[in-house]
Order: structure tokens, then sequence, then C-alpha cells
């Protein structure tokens, strides 16, 4: 989220200097998102050694493996939540650390889990756990389709949540379940407590997401965020300890003397979140709006392709360009859809501009998740031709924006009072 690097969540790239702590300066996007900004050559899996979990990180735990009961017994009580929406099925955990919680759920899921933790991964794999360094393609597409994944207090931890939240989306069965735990760096407790708030430790912690921030991230990554709560949380008693000698002094102390146990405990900065998979070729916007596309055809925001591949179907398309800032989700796009008229592009929403026009563009649920709207629906209109459509789904509030610019309304789809589905053409003289 330096200049030369675009928010997560929106897109913009004027991040203001926040913070700076452990020697790392922290930034924040006008949109609430702050992050941690990392040197080039800065590797943050250097962190995740025996260190981390074993007391000998400030930062760290104070004996994550000797809490392991006090952990298993957390785990339970999400594993319970989680299958009151999803019995059984395929489930990966990512950041599985010694695999506490996939021992916890093999009794009612097939599992596998994810772990950068060269020392974290081996133990998991003594125990015969089906576990690996990285969340790529083929070892997600060997493993699924998923019905649940799970990553708790690990969000915030990867340098590219973006793209791993893309591989998931293409790995999860339609309506599948995303359960997430991570800091809520809007609470009051983050905003009392400023650079000393407990969860602000770069470099380990390079995402500080609150409840709009992390709802629109997703979002923008094919997840619908179905619940959002801070839930009582039963921590082991040497953590607590070890986390508050971190301000008073006596870490090493701490870790060698406080008993084994679990405290309850909440300071409502720390929220769990559970997101569905969203199928956006399930969406009413592409199955009624997909009879306006004609011509040459541009679908913004087209994720994993399945919208853009809708409308290259449809009678009197002559192509389809589908663009996107996700690399990942481009990636995905070329190798499942591309060809016969349809092809994809990486590229930043807000610098969108195409020389040759379009006769349709689809906008689905985008222009909400972009910091400056406006300056996007000006491109968007700069690209249509005279007499093109622009087939919106948005929220009603931004209506006069598109009014602003010469556009006028051809169809209305779908209207509601917070939402609007509507078809604007643009007139056919040229400007």
């Amino acid at each position: 989220m330096t200049k030369a690097s675009a928010c997560i969540a929106c897109d913009r790239t004027d991040a203001a200097p926040l913070y700076e702590v452990n020697g790392f300066a922290i930034a924040r996007c006008p949109c609430g998102l702050a992050r941690t900004l990392l040197p080039a050559d800065f590797d943050p899996s250097s962190i995740y050694t025996q260190d981390y979990f074993q007391g000998g990180h400030r930062d760290g735990y104070a004996n994550y493996l000797g809490s392991g009961e006090e952990l298993r017994h957390e785990f339970r009580r999400i594993l319970e939540s989680i299958r009151t929406r999803v019995p059984g099925g395929n489930l990966v955990e990512l950041g599985c650390a010694y695999g506490f919680f996939l021992e916890e759920a093999a009794p009612y899921f097939k599992t596998c889990g994810v772990e950068i933790s060269d020392h974290a991964r081996t133990a998991c794999l003594a125990k015969g756990l089906d576990v690996v360094r990285d969340a790529s393609p083929e070892f997600l597409d060997s493993r699924g389709p998923f019905d649940v994944v799970v990553m708790l207090d690990v969000l915030e931890h990867m340098q590219d949540p973006g793209t791993v939240l893309d591989r998931l989306h293409a790995a999860l069965r339609p309506g599948g379940e995303l359960v997430v735990t991570t800091g809520d760096f809007g609470s009051m407790l983050s905003r009392a407590m400023g650079r000393r708030w407990r969860l602000m430790t770069p470099p380990q912690h390079l995402w500080f997401f609150s409840v709009d921030t992390v709802t629109r991230f997703l979002a923008r990554h094919g997840f619908r965020v179905r619940r959002v709560d801070h839930p009582w949380k039963l921590v082991p008693l040497a953590l607590v300890a070890y986390q508050a000698s971190r301000y008073l002094g006596g870490q090493d102390v701490v870790r060698r003397f406080v008993p084994p146990g679990r405290l309850p405990i909440n300071l409502f900065d720390a929220m769990r979140v559970e997101a569905v998979r969203v199928d956006r070729t399930a969406s009413m916007d592409y199955r009624v709006g997909s009879q306006h596309a004609r011509g040459r055809v541009l679908d913004l925001a087209t994720g994993d392709g399945r919208g853009a591949r809708v409308l290259r179907d449809r009678p009197g398309v002559t192509s389809v360009l589908g663009v996107d800032s996700s690399a990942e989700a481009i990636a995905i796009a070329k190798l499942r859809f591309a060809g016969g008229g349809l092809s994809f592009e990486h590229r930043e929403l807000t610098e969108f501009h195409d020389a040759d026009g379009f006769d349709s563009i689809f906008s689905i649920s985008t222009l909400e998740y972009i910091g400056d709207p406006e300056l996007l629906i000006v491109r968007l209109i700069a690209a249509l031709r005279p007499g093109g459509v622009l087939v919106a789904s948005a929220p009603a509030k931004l209506r006069p924006l598109f009014a602003r610019y010469r556009l006028e309304v051809a169809h209305e789809l779908e209207v509601t009072a917070e939402r609007e589905t509507l078809v604007w053409q643009r007139s056919a003289r040229p400007s």
C-alpha cells in the first residue's frame, strides 16, 4: 500500500503513514485497511521457526505444543459451530500449525492442511496428517473440491491473501463455507491502544482488518460474508501471561513457570467471520443482464471468468474481454475458459482504458468496492462506443454519478431502495 501498491480492499493507492512499530512502518488506506510495509527483500516465512511456537519470539507463543489440550478445547468449539452448517465433507485448514484442529476435525471431515513453518509441518507429517507448505492450485485441485476452508488467525500473516482466496474460491464447492478469525482493527481496544494494541505486531501481522474492510475484501474474491461476531475464547493461560508480559517484562520467567490451564477471555478486538462462496454465474444480474450483451463486450472484475463465459454465449456477441485486478483469478480464467472469442487480461480496474471501444460493458457488484467509483465510471464511459450500453449492478446511491456523464437509463432490471441493476446507454452521438 505504498504509492506503487494498490489497497487489496478498494484499489486506492493513497495510503497514509500511521505508525512505526518494531521498526516497520504501518500505513492505512482511506477505506480503513492498514498494513505493514515490508522491504522488498523481506521473507516473512523466516519468522515461523520453532522459536515462534515455543517461547523464543517476543510476539509469538509461549508454548504452543504444551498448550495442546487447551487449544483443542477451543478448536472443538469452533468445529461444533461449523458442523451446524456443514456436517461433513472435505476440509482444508490454512495455517494449521501442529495440526490440532485437523485432528479434531478428522472424525467428521476428510482433512488436509497448509503450513508454511517447516518445523510445524514436520510435526504434522510425523502424525500422519496430510499437510503441505503451499496452497498451490495443484494441491487444492487434488484434494478438493472442498466443503469447508478454515483460516484461524492466519489471514493477517499472508503476504498475498488475495491470491490465496482466489485459489480457494476455485477449489470450493458452490456454497462452500469459509471460516476466518482475525483481529478487528476497528475495535474500541485497537483505537484506544494505537501502536500498542496487542495485535499490532509487525512483521508477523501484515494486515489489519475491520469488519467493513474484511467484508469488502472477501467480496472482491467471491465470498459473501454471512456473519461476523466477536466470540469469547478459551485461551491458554500461558499465552495470556506471555503476551501480557510483552509489555511488563519477564517473558522468559512467565514461559517457564505459568501452569497449564485455560482462561475465558473476550476483549472484543478479535472477530470470527463466516462467509459463503458465491458463484457469479448464478447471479440474477448476469442471467437477466446478459440479454443486453452485444458486439464487443467487457466484463469488469471478471473473477474466475464464469460470468464472461455466460456473456460469450449470447447471440450477437462477437467477443468478450474479462479483466480483473487479481492476477491469480485471471490465470484461473484463462486456464478454464479462454478461447473462442473469450479472452482475459490482468489490469488494475481504475487504470482501465481501451481505445477500440466496447459495445457493451458489464460491471456486476464492482463499483462499491472501488475507492473512487466516479473515476471508474468515467473510464468505462470513455471505453463505450456511441450507442453502447453499460449494465451495472451497484448501490442505488451511485445513480447520480452515471446520470452526470450523458448516460440514460434504457432498462431497469432490478431496483430496490438499496441496490439497482440498470442498463445505461451512451448517447449515439459521438462526444
